[in-house]
């Protein structure tokens, strides 16, 4: 975690009618968070298959296993109507165990599989990682999708708010197609990549993080939020470094 550097590479892989690309990534285990295939048979849970423990669930409303990018996933039911999506999302069962684990970070990466089940506007565009830390101290992490941008947030502490944030243009118009996605944040440089299907879409410098160190911010308040995906954009195969 604290000198993980991401190698991407592309790799073509097909299922059945639908072609998914995605981009692996050289790492070290010693800096997975954790890890979540979403291949569970039933039940609320999806499980980090990292061995450190920090297990998901499901909120917000009934959801039906799915054909995902790899195996199966987890799709909401509801769908813009009761169990809104700002309140259908995969949480952290303890909540301050990822940030806890991120704390001291020189690096963070995170990447997996999402498609979109509908058309995003800007404007309402959708999660697809969101780890807060505390609302005074740190940094956090935001990652949202609409049909035509990925932008990424760094959140540092209240006084300075969401100083990071940029737009990466993408052609995300096909609800059909799995993509991959991998956020590479470099605290100590200021540098944030986004990789879309192993292309990469942003490499930006001068990103402004806080004051405070460039650190995770450690969750004590009940409004921290970690949080995957949502009952619009389905998730997949996702890993956190």
């Amino acid at each position: 975690m604290k000198k993980f550097l991401a190698l991407l590479m592309v790799l073509v892989i097909m299922f059945t009618q639908t072609s998914v690309i995605l981009a692996g990534a050289e790492t070290s285990d010693a800096d997975l968070i954790g890890k979540w295939s979403f291949n569970e048979e039933g039940g609320d849970t999806v499980y980090d298959l990292s061995g450190n423990g920090a297990d998901l669930h499901a909120v917000g409303g009934a959801h039906t296993r799915v054909e995902g990018a790899k195996g199966k996933t987890i799709q909401f039911d509801a769908f813009d109507g009761v169990g809104s999506a700002d309140k259908q999302w995969f949480a952290a069962v303890d909540k301050q165990s990822i940030p806890q684990m991120l704390t001291g970070a020189n690096a963070v990466t995170v990447m997996g599989m999402f498609r979109k089940r509908s058309n995003l506007s800007a404007g309402d565009a959708k999660d697809f990682v969101y780890i807060e830390g505390d609302s005074n101290i740190g940094v956090g992490i935001r990652v949202n999708i609409s049909s035509t941008a990925i932008k990424f947030l760094g959140r540092s502490y209240t006084g300075d708010g969401f100083t990071g944030s940029k737009d990466a243009a993408a052609n995300l118009e096909d609800n059909s197609i799995w993509h991959h996605l991998a956020v590479v944040i470099d605290y100590s440089a200021k540098n944030v990549k986004i990789y879309l299907d192993g292309e990469i879409i942003l490499d930006q410098d001068g990103m402004k993080f806080g004051s405070s160190t460039y650190q995770m911010g450690l969750p004590t308040k009940d409004t921290a939020q970690i949080r995957f995906g949502c009952d619009r954009i389905l998730v997949d195969e996702i890993s956190l470094y």
